[in-house]
């Protein structure tokens, strides 16, 4: 039976605000990783018929964090292999903040489910003010195949401002303008509307499965809508590198690159930005196009936020000074009547509950839906449209006249293992469980490990 100890090769790479460099792995610089077997060259450190550790240098994360207390650390990992790795040869990858008193595991690759140069995205929390340090073992046992990780494949960038975009307030990019809005043109709220959507996803940004996952989330805030999402099957991959850091002004030249007027089409890059560094924007009107960064894509409610702009829908608080009596709620906040005046959410919710104590012209107190989509609460608070924005939502929808998709993205199934395996204190494999050992489970994608007292 194989050890289960993992050589890799990988890359880590953070997607920021100022895309500052915190940590370069230069195979060639041995101040930047330390290892324990494998191989090196002026280009590679990899593994054949082996088993080797790799570990980055602890790395000091703090920059421009001081009043975060735990950070969300973006980890790209870029995994190279040569020749036709087999089922039993694995890779594990797992990180400390706390100078190597606790390992987290954080992913298991089986050799016979990689290709060349895959990539990964994760997203750790750490504590602020610690050193960062990645692990990864790679476990090979065909003297022609390799693990490897190339030169420059581990970049880590600052990290707050993804933390600050995904866990804290909504950022978006969209202009509330008005426009004319169609009038009612389906028979009645029970008619099938379809949404087809057509992915433009840069490089490997995202699995078919992490698509998936986000837009299940889209259709929980849709359930009871008849608003039928489909998905084309084909994501067209962004190949562009000018597009790694996407601003507003290059939008032509994204829609140039594929543009399908039939559906609407969502573009995700590593950062969007338009005058500032955003989650996402489309346009009210304009083309059928909606420009979400990574991390708007894959947090609770943005995605359904930009939506729901492209079908038509304004900020809660688009054009303020609402009155909380409703009594100019037609051309005021969002000019829909079912949402409660809104005094812009912004810094003023804690724990999905509304802590401001704003008031309107007329003295009253605001209180405002923070579970609104299209307000400004935090993302992770948003859950739900009213009635009338989804007449609305329907109605621009419906005027729309796009094309149905038939081929819709389907969810990959991974064959799940379930394995133990068994190991002295010298790290050497044993044939069972004997007392003061150590025992590995694999159990899908979990990976525990355990000790025999």
């Amino acid at each position: 039976m194989r050890t289960l100890i993992i050589h890799f090769i990988f890359l880590l790479s953070f997607v920021s605000l100022s895309n500052a460099q915190i940590y370069v792995f230069d195979v060639k610089d041995t101040t930047t990783y330390s290892y324990d077997g494998g191989t090196t060259t002026g280009s590679y450190w990899g593994v054949k018929n082996d088993s080797c550790t790799l570990l980055t240098t602890p790395t000091l994360i703090n920059e421009d964090c001081s009043s975060q207390g735990n950070i969300t650390l973006p980890i790209t990992l870029k995994i190279n292999q040569t020749g036709q790795l087999s089922c039993t040869d694995t890779a594990w990858i797992s990180y400390t903040y706390d100078n190597g008193v606790t390992w987290t595991y954080l992913d298991t690759i089986i050799g016979c489910e990689q290709s060349s140069n895959t990539q990964y995205n994760y997203y750790p929390e750490i504590a602020n003010n610690s050193y960062f340090q990645l692990k990864v073992t790679l476990d090979n046992g065909a003297p022609n195949d390799w693990w490897q990780i190339m030169n420059g494949d581990i970049v880590v960038n600052e990290p707050c401002f993804l933390l600050s975009l995904d866990l804290q307030d909504e950022t978006c990019g969209t202009e509330d303008v008005v426009v004319k809005r169609p009038l009612i043109s389906y028979r009645t709220i029970f008619d099938t509307i379809n949404l087809p959507i057509r992915l433009y996803v840069y490089e490997d940004l995202l699995s078919s499965n992490e698509i998936l996952k986000q837009f299940d989330i889209v259709k929980e805030h849709l359930q009871g809508t008849n608003i039928n999402i489909q998905i084309s099957s084909y994501i067209h991959k962004i190949t562009d590198d000018n597009f790694y850091n996407y601003n507003k002004n290059m939008e032509n030249d994204l829609l140039e690159m594929g543009y399908d007027s039939t559906a609407i089409n969502i573009y995700v890059l590593p950062t969007v930005e338009t005058n500032k560094h955003v989650l996402g924007y489309t346009h009210i009107g304009g083309p059928n196009a909606i420009f979400l960064s990574y991390t708007g894509f894959i947090n609770k409610s943005t995605l359904s936020h930009e939506i729901g702009h492209k079908l038509g829908l304004l900020h809660t608080h688009a054009f303020g000074d609402e009155h909380v009596n409703g009594d100019n709620c037609d051309i005021a906040g969002d000019r829909i009547c079912d949402t409660p005046a809104d005094p812009v959410l912004t810094g003023k919710i804690e724990e999905c509950s509304y802590i401001g104590n704003d008031i309107d012209i007329n003295g009253d107190t605001y209180y405002p839906d923070v579970n609104n989509i299209m307000s400004y609460s935090l993302t992770n608070c948003r859950t739900e449209f009213t009635h009338d924005q989804i007449q609305v939502m329907k109605n621009v929808l419906y005027s729309m006249n796009l094309s149905p998709i038939d081929n819709v993205l389907k969810q990959i199934t991974i064959n799940k293992t379930y394995e133990t395996y068994y190991y002295d204190l010298y790290g050497r494999q044993i044939s069972g469980p004997i007392k003061n050992n150590v025992y590995i489970e694999v159990n899908g994608e979990s990976v525990s490990k355990n000790v025999i007292f």
